[in-house]
């Protein structure tokens, strides 16, 4: 049973990771104002389970977008419906899972806070998340610097949350771009 768990606790660990490359694939597009990254990258569509879609462009927000055509504030960023669109897909996948993910921007951060649906037992629970993130801090931090292009911020920190059902917290890590 233990050894259930722990499996699961990785998994969890390992679909942040893939939520951090997701937004990461996210801050490559379209952009407020119509401009585009000055670095080209390859991931041109989005996967989300098994189907391939195009990633819509979003309609510039005059109060979001600065002249370089990045967004304002990662709050601006977060409510974008491009971003919506994405925290929509991850709840999808992450209730069959007995979590529930919401990002949030708040000043310099992105918050990938990750919220179980039902009450569980914590023992040994933040240590296996915590060094399951370790291993992954690459990805984190990578996104922390992909943000920087879409984000008209000052060393953006990447946090990952995760909660019990009753709000209280299990683990906090930040990352920060390199």
């Amino acid at each position: 049973m233990e050894m259930k768990n722990s499996r699961k606790r990785v998994w969890l660990s390992l679909i942040a990771a893939a939520c951090a490359l997701l937004m990461t694939a996210c801050t490559s597009g379209v952009r407020p104002g119509g401009s585009t990254p000055s670095t080209t990258t390859q991931a041109d569509t989005s996967i989300t389970q098994g189907q391939e879609t195009e990633p819509e462009a979003t309609e510039p927000d005059k109060e979001s977008a600065d002249p370089s055509g990045k967004y304002a504030s990662i709050a601006d960023y977060v409510s974008s419906d491009q971003v919506q669109e994405q925290v929509a897909s991850l709840n999808e996948t992450f209730s069959s899972l007995g979590m529930e993910v919401a990002i949030i921007g708040q000043d310099n951060q992105m918050i990938y806070q990750y919220t179980y649906t039902t009450q569980i037992a914590t023992d040994g629970l933040a240590e296996s998340l915590d060094a399951s993130l370790d291993e992954q801090a690459s990805i984190f931090e990578g996104a922390a610097t992909a943000l920087k292009l879409a984000v008209d911020v000052e060393d953006p920190v990447i946090v990952v949350l995760y909660r019990n059902a009753d709000g209280s917290e299990i683990l906090r890590k930040e990352f920060t771009a390199q």
